[in-house]
């Protein structure tokens, strides 16, 4: 598969809409997950196994991780690496002021 410069978005949708679906079919189908640290845990193993040990066929089977470090900025620079990038949570924690506790839920 060859794409052109001019449909890099089409590219990047297509790439995120793939890993949605990837994930979904590994991952949220087949796991019950306990609770949030549980979830946030389970869903950051997959995504470095996804994005680190995972050849993809789209990227001349290279691991996301092994492409992205051969990819240069706009301005010609080498991106970030992951180290210097900032991690990002899986899901934000609640807003101050907003309970985490889980309501009953009444029976019937």
């Amino acid at each position: 598969m060859v794409f052109s410069k001019g449909c890099h978005a089409e590219v990047l949708q297509w790439s995120a809409s793939r890993r949605c679906q990837v994930m979904r079919d590994e991952l949220l189908n087949e796991t019950m997950f306990r609770d949030m640290a549980h979830a946030r845990s389970a869903i950051r193993a997959w995504a470095a196994d996804y994005n680190e040990q995972r050849p993809h066929s789209a990227l001349g089977c290279q691991t996301p991780k092994a492409f992205a470090e051969h990819l240069l900025t706009a301005t010609d620079s080498r991106a970030a690496s992951h180290e210097n990038s900032a991690h990002l949570s899986v899901a934000p924690p609640a807003p101050i002021g907003v309970s985490t506790q889980r309501a009953p839920v009444p029976a019937g």
